[in-house]
């Protein structure tokens, strides 16, 4: 994917992000899902499990910037990050070999409740004009 698209692919809203199995006979990748959804489960707050079930995300707060939320999809793609309730950036971190999408989710989340300042160094960041910012709109609750 080249930048221009991926640029357009952002102003869309869409970016993808692959998934595919990477083909390795060691893992059983059904139970490994099967595995971390169920760590996943028992780490989240209700609120949090209430969120990725209705929503298909989970909401984290900083610790650092007072009006900030990240929002982290339940499937492969961008952290979404909010600020006063505003789209104002994305971030991408993904791991270095493919993992469950359960795993990919918690290690958003206890990457940016455990040394968010680390994760915002690591992350690849594409951030919204004021005009985008304004276009994307308001965050749901």
């Amino acid at each position: 994917m080249t930048i221009c698209s991926l640029n357009r692919s952002l102003k869309r809203g869409t970016v993808p992000v692959s998934n595919s199995p990477v083909p390795n006979s060691n893992i059983d990748f059904e139970k490994a899902e099967k595995r971390a959804d169920q760590l996943l489960q028992s780490i989240l707050t209700e609120k949090e499990r209430e969120q990725l079930s209705q929503k298909g995300f989970i909401e984290v707060g900083s610790s650092i910037f007072p009006d900030r939320v990240y929002r982290i999809p339940g499937y492969p793609s961008v952290v979404k990050v909010y600020e006063q309730d505003r789209l104002k950036e994305y971030l991408c971190v993904q791991p270095v070999k493919e993992l469950p999408n359960s795993d990919v989710v918690l290690m958003h989340k206890l990457s940016i409740e455990g040394n968010e300042s680390k994760y915002l160094r690591v992350a690849n960041r594409w951030v919204l004009s004021p005009t985008e910012s304004r276009e994307a709109g308001r965050r749901s609750r």
